[in-house]
């Protein structure tokens, strides 16, 4: 089982991030595994009983967990908040379980599920904070859940909405061609086929420092 601990990549990441918003060695998250349908999801959680408040922390597409912690979550830890930060299946270090073709549904229903689960530990009141697609997410488990005091979404990305779709696929044809072939071949055996988010959507708009590894051009 591999851990952040043992997994350099997000350090090398975290260097372009100004000081403030770098995790330094001995401050690092605790790591935690969450049994969900058949995978294992990875958190990263500052646990703090005294904190009046959780933050439950959601990232976006191309990035994960840890990125959303420490540019977040470690910061409002050091201001007295709990804050939990989830590896959606498919991303980070979460393992997905044979078979399962991850959906945005499954996003949302292990989202509203967390929120499940850490209610069960405890009473306080639970904040969703996301970016990205992590934004939409803040919104859609919310709204399935109805559990939560509050949201702070950076990005309401509804892919609904051709401008939309337009905007953030890599180029129109894979937009306006791409997109509702997709759609058509769910229906079809050929549903599990995969393809590369760089070559959907403009993961390149990621980052703003060539020397930052991404693997989104």
């Amino acid at each position: 089982m591999t851990t952040y601990a043992q997994q350099p990549v997000w350090r090398e990441i975290q260097k372009f991030l100004p000081e403030a918003y770098q995790i330094k060695p001995g401050q690092e998250p605790g790591e935690e595994w969450w049994t969900w349908e058949r995978d294992r999801i990875h958190l990263d959680t500052y646990r703090n009983p005294r904190a009046t408040v959780k933050v439950i922390l959601f990232h976006g597409l191309g990035t994960n967990g840890r990125q959303i912690m420490a540019i977040l979550g470690a910061p409002l830890a050091r201001r007295g908040y709990e804050s939990i930060a989830i590896d959606m299946p498919g991303y980070g270090l979460t393992e997905v379980g044979d078979g399962h073709l991850v959906s945005y549904e499954d996003w949302v229903q292990a989202g509203s599920d967390v929120i499940d689960a850490e209610l069960a530990r405890d009473d306080r009141p639970i904040v969703l904070y996301g970016f990205s697609a992590g934004g939409m997410l803040t919104y859609d488990v919310a709204a399935k859940s109805r559990k939560v005091k509050g949201i702070v979404g950076m990005t309401f990305f509804d892919s609904r909405e051709q401008f939309v779709r337009d905007t953030a696929s890599r180029n129109l044809f894979t937009s306006r061609v791409g997109g509702p072939a997709m759609h058509l071949l769910a229906k079809t055996p050929l549903h599990s086929m995969r393809i590369r988010m760089r070559d959907a959507i403009k993961m390149n708009a990621l980052v703003n420092n060539k020397g930052a590894p991404c693997e989104c051009s």
